[in-house]
Formats: structure tokens, sequence, C-alpha cells
């Protein structure tokens, strides 16, 4: 039990030296929040698509070393004009034999609708460099379309300036018609600043690779 609890911890503090954002905002993988909470602050801007002009931003700051709040800012696209969100994720102090728990929010203004999720995940550290993600997400589109929950599960393996990792987010993740694929891998540059390249929606129909910076001040 004491080996299992030493691994969780030892992986959940490497995690946190590459917290990145999500696309949703939170820190995690592409779209799957993990655990990690987010030290400091830090600004991390991707590469926009072919059809938006403003590259999507997401700002995170940790409050304490169990609560990180975000803000994101981009091109909402064909659905109207510039748009925002916010989230917040609180890591629980508890441990189950090496699993760690997260809990979140995430809320968005896009034009006239604000869709809304929230999610838990749950953290298992399988070796010293190995972490096993999953989350639960019910996402409400504030649309006609009804809300739904659904599954994504992840691994990641750190690296000593970095990590890798793969999700597969189950159809009906965000209201998704396809179950997805997304395989990514993190790089520090120096101490400030670490770049992300991401390969999303495999087995979709509609892969596409995305390129992130993230700056963190005062490292």
């Amino acid at each position: 039990m004491k080996k299992l609890l030493v691994l969780g911890m030892a992986v959940a503090l490497a995690s946190v030296a590459f917290a990145f954002p999500t696309q949703l905002g939170p820190t995690g993988g592409v779209v799957v929040p993990d655990c990690a909470i987010a030290e400091g602050l830090s600004v991390t801007v991707f590469d926009p698509p072919a059809a938006v002009d403003i590259p999507q931003t997401q700002v995170l700051f940790g409050l304490t070393e169990n609560l990180e709040v975000g803000f994101g800012f981009f091109d909402a696209g064909g659905i109207g004009d510039t748009s925002w969100s916010i989230n917040a994720k609180y890591a629980l102090p508890i441990d189950l034999a090496g699993l760690q728990l997260a809990v979140g929010a995430v809320y968005f203004d896009a034009a006239n609708i604000n869709p809304m999720a929230l999610y838990l995940s749950g953290c298992y550290a399988f070796s010293d460099d190995i972490n096993i993600i999953g989350t639960v997400l019910h996402f409400d589109p504030d649309t006609a379309a009804s809300s739904e929950t659904s599954l994504a599960v992840g691994i990641e393996k750190l690296l000593d300036n970095g990590k890798i990792g793969a999700e597969v987010a189950l159809e009906d993740y965000l209201l998704a018609a396809n179950t997805a694929l997304n395989i990514y891998a993190d790089l520090s540059v120096n101490d400030a600043i670490t770049a992300r390249v991401a390969y999303a929606g495999i087995f979709t129909g509609g892969a596409d690779l995305t390129v992130a910076l993230q700056y963190a001040f005062g490292q």
C-alpha cells in the first residue's frame, strides 16, 4: 500500500511539471482532463484550424495545490464571433490505494449558446513513469441536442523532458458522432516553454494535426 501511494504521488508531482491544458481548458491530454493541478500562471496558444483566424488561447492559474482555474479565448468559426470559456478543477485530497480523483467544470460562451461540461477524472500510477487516466464527462450543449454522459480513457508515459500520451474518447463525448483516438507529445524546450504536438480525431474521418506552445511565468 505504501509503495502504491509513493508511486501515485511521484507520478502526480511529475505530471504537474508538464501541466498542459486540454483544448477544453483544464490540464490533461487533448480533450481528457487529468488529475494534475497547474502551478503558477501559464498561457498556451494553439495553432488555429484552416477556417479560423484567431488562435485558441488558454490561461491557467494554480490558486492552491489542489485548485486550478482557467480562461479560454477562441474563434467560434461558423457559430459566430470570438468566444470565451472559464474552467476550474479541484483535486480531491484523498488517495484510494494509489488512485487520485479530480472534479471540474467548463463553461462556454459561444455566440447565442452556453454549453457546459462537468467531469470526474481518476488517475492511477501503473508504474513510476506510466499514468492511466479515466474520465466521466457530462456535456450539455445548450441546443436542441440532448445532454450526454460519456467516457474517455488515456495512458501517458513520462519522459525526462516531457511525456507522450494516447486517449480514446467514446462516442457522445462532447457530442461527437464517433469514437476518437487522440495521440500527443509534450516537450519542455526550457524551464518556461513547453511544446505540444497532437494528432486528434483519428477514426472520425476528420483527423487534425495541431501544435501548441505554453509559456509558464516565473519559471
